[in-house]
């Protein structure tokens, strides 16, 4: 019989967090699987960005309230400030999310090795063939 990995006991969301958030929060998790753990600062860059998702929830329930075309000051159409604001909070969301270091689909070994390092084979490969094209050792196609 095999030892089966152990489980790691996911951390709590933050209390503060609405549905978005929290779903978020899951989403994160689930997709981690339970062999892999968020360390300290990926966890605060995780609240961070499930903070975030709360208030981009709060933005666009405005949005769709006020439209994205309101009166300006003078009575003219004008874009929404907060669809500008709701586009930066979207980055920002991107990059807290961006700076946690959790594996993705290039970090599972397959029986050929991860597909960075099939990749980096690959264009190696091309490289290696484009020097030796250029020497005139190899030929590709018709002259």
């Amino acid at each position: 019989m095999t030892a089966e990995p152990e489980k790691t006991q996911r951390p709590p969301a933050p209390n503060a967090l609405d549905d978005p958030g929290r779903e978020l929060w899951e989403s994160v998790h689930s997709d981690l699987g339970d062999a892999f753990e968020l360390t300290a600062k990926e966890l605060e860059l995780l609240a961070l960005a499930s903070r975030q998702r709360d208030e981009i929830a709060r933005v666009e329930a405005a949005l769709d309230g006020d439209g994205v075309v309101i009166a300006g000051s003078k009575g003219q159409p004008r874009l929404n400030g907060a669809l500008a604001e709701l586009r930066q909070m979207r980055l920002a969301v991107a990059k807290l999310l961006g700076e946690i270091d959790a594996p993705g689909p290039e970090d599972v070994p397959t029986r050929a090795g991860t597909a960075r390092s099939q990749r980096a084979s690959h264009a190696a490969r091309a490289r290696w063939a484009e020097v030796e094209r250029r020497k005139g050792t190899v030929s590709y196609g018709a002259s």
